[in-house]
């Protein structure tokens, strides 16, 4: 068998001297977006892209059908992402061998089901089976990619549901949703794949900016919307509240973002316009599917649209970098790109159909799985303005006992790997180790002698925060190293850093004995909390260097919790 690297780089022709980042982002969204790309577009869009040095993904595709007839497309849609996919291919296997394996980030099963003369039982087993070997001998995340009739695709993903961080796309149900052909006998001679060349398209589309992103890309956490020309075809200060219209591909498109808001994407408006008109707007128009109060922020002003989003970052505590502005107009674009640079930035357009169709394949936005955290993210959002009052208000004893805080500890929970991971990769601030891990890696802690992983939950009568707090030690010696320590954005300033951690150090199973305790940090851009932190129960004035930090165990074990907080031990798998 024959291996073959293919970095996205190789298809990248000779370009201008310079070429404007955004402008070029505002043109190739209409071709990479478009209801069915064309190839020839998208090679022109790869020839016209800019110049830049892009973080690279070295991806392990594992195929028994042809692969490269996406590798060209997957360049465009990767150069808008801003990554470059340093694709490997492996010859073809229908065993499975995964011969000459190498780490990479992603690991990509491409499968031509028809080729096996299994049944469907005895199918899964073996894939599931083939699946298990692979995922022993690498941690990143794994991506079937195959098509079927619906029942097997169905058994797959629940199979693959058991091991961590495997996920399987239906390329029959890309097919179906698109209202092309699955299949085209004619192109398998030529291409060596039997898929038909719209699905081909489709597929590398998905792949780029859906599927391989959703694994391997720091999730967009706000999309922060536009009104007029955006939301509703119209400009309210001219045509007034009955004069905008919500045409059907707007209602689409509000439609879309209300399901983007339940899989725990926040939602903000920013809009130049008198506030009481837009007040006056969302109570007026019932036609509208969005309300209000669906958006976590609002910003409605006549002053800059990057002001208005430093304060939008500021309100939903998180970075700039997390969050999608959607503006018909470039000259806002502009303003934005200019002052606040690491924010996403997609056109809406005239038609709200492709503004959708843009939105749906946005890197970033798309996610595999939905924890529960996700879909209480909002609610608790709108719950910490009235936690704000009270702790203004209140000593801290007070404040909660009138809250009602309750904190859990989970130790070693195997069904929470999706949401413990997504801490580890999303958290920025309040993020010692920075360690990025993948499910498959806190799965091995997990299994591992000698060192445990706790999930830390929150509560209040208010809202459910669901699971905030990972914490991974491992014993060496007399010493607990804290190896990963990360606390969700949404749990910081409540006046219960100490609570959610300590407790957690001090009652880990492998800790039994210990006489010191070690932390892990590392400097990132953003994780100055989680410094001042560790400072702060150091003992030293300023933040202490990067590297090892090695403190009494009695940090932890002497640690009180506060009165009025409710500790408690809960269940686990391990």
């Amino acid at each position: 068998m024959i291996a073959n690297l293919v970095s996205a780089n190789r298809f990248e022709c000779l370009r201008k001297p310079y070429i404007d980042p955004l402008a070029w982002r505002l043109q190739a969204q209409r071709v990479l977006f478009a209801d069915l790309p064309q190839r020839l577009q998208l090679m022109q869009c790869l020839q016209q892209a800019p110049v830049a040095t892009r973080p690279q993904v070295r991806i392990n595709v594992w195929r028994n059908h042809a692969f490269e007839p996406l590798l060209p497309l997957l360049s465009a849609y990767a150069a808008y992402a801003g990554v470059d996919y340093d694709v490997w291919l492996s010859g073809y296997d229908d065993s499975l061998s995964f011969a000459d394996h190498r780490p990479a980030g992603l690991e990509c099963l491409w499968l031509d089901c028809s080729r096996y003369a299994l049944d469907a039982a005895a199918f899964v087993d073996w894939l599931a089976d083939r699946l298990s070997q692979l995922r022993r001998r690498s941690p990143a995340p794994i991506v079937v990619a195959t098509w079927a009739d619906p029942m097997l695709i169905a058994h797959l993903q629940q199979r693959a549901g058991q091991l961590a961080s495997v996920y399987v796309a239906d390329l029959t149900a890309l097919a179906e949703s698109a209202r092309v052909a699955l299949l085209d006998a004619r192109n398998a001679a030529v291409a060596g794949t039997s898929l038909s060349r719209p699905l081909i398209t489709l597929a590398a589309r998905a792949l780029a900016c859906r599927w391989w992103a959703g694994a391997l890309l720091t999730p967009i956490k706000a999309i922060a919307l536009d009104l007029d020309h955006t939301l509703h075809a119209g400009v309210l200060a001219e045509s007034g509240t009955a004069g905008v219209r919500l045409t059907p591909g707007h209602a689409r498109l509000q439609k879309l973002l209300l399901d983007l808001r339940a899989h725990g994407i926040l939602l903000a408006l920013i809009s130049r316009n008198e506030a009481a008109d837009v007040q006056q707007l969302f109570a007026l128009r019932t036609d509208y599917p969005l309300r209000l109060q669906h958006f976590s922020a609002v910003e409605v002003s006549w002053g800059s649209k990057s002001e208005a989003l430093a304060r939008i970052a500021k309100r939903l505590n998180i970075g700039l970098e997390a969050i999608l502005l959607v503006d018909d107009n470039p000259g806002e674009l502009y303003e934005v790109a200019a002052r606040c640079p690491t924010v996403h930035l997609l056109q809406a357009q005239d038609e709200a159909d492709d503004t959708c169709r843009a939105l749906e394949n946005y890197p970033g936005l798309w996610r595999w799985r939905i924890s529960r955290e996700d879909e209480l993210r909002a609610r608790d959002l709108a719950a910490q303005s009235h936690r704000a009052k009270l702790q203004a208000q209140a000593e801290p004893g007070a404040y909660f006992r009138a809250l009602g805080v309750r904190i859990g500890l989970t130790y070693n929970p195997g069904a929470a790997l999706e949401r413990l991971a997504s801490l580890s990769m999303r958290t920025n601030q309040f993020n010692l180790a920075l360690r990025r891990l993948t499910a498959a890696e806190i799965q091995g802690y997990m299994q591992a002698e000698k060192a445990d992983v706790a999930a830390v939950s929150l509560a209040d009568r208010l809202s459910d925060s669901g699971i905030v707090g990972l914490i991974i030690g491992r014993r060496r010696e007399d010493t607990l190293v804290i190896e990963e320590l990360c606390l969700s954005c949404r749990s910081l300033g409540r006046g219960l850093e100490d609570a959610l951690v300590l407790p957690a150090i001090a009652a880990m199973p492998c800790a039994s004995e210990c006489a010191w305790l070690e932390f892990s940090l590392v400097y990132g851009p953003r994780n100055e909390p989680a410094r001042q932190w560790l400072a702060r129960i150091t003992g030293s004035p300023t933040p202490p260097v990067q590297g090892r930090i090695r403190l009494p165990f009695a940090v932890a074990a002497d640690y009180a919790v506060p009165d009025g907080v409710n500790l408690c031990r809960e269940g686990a798998d391990g």
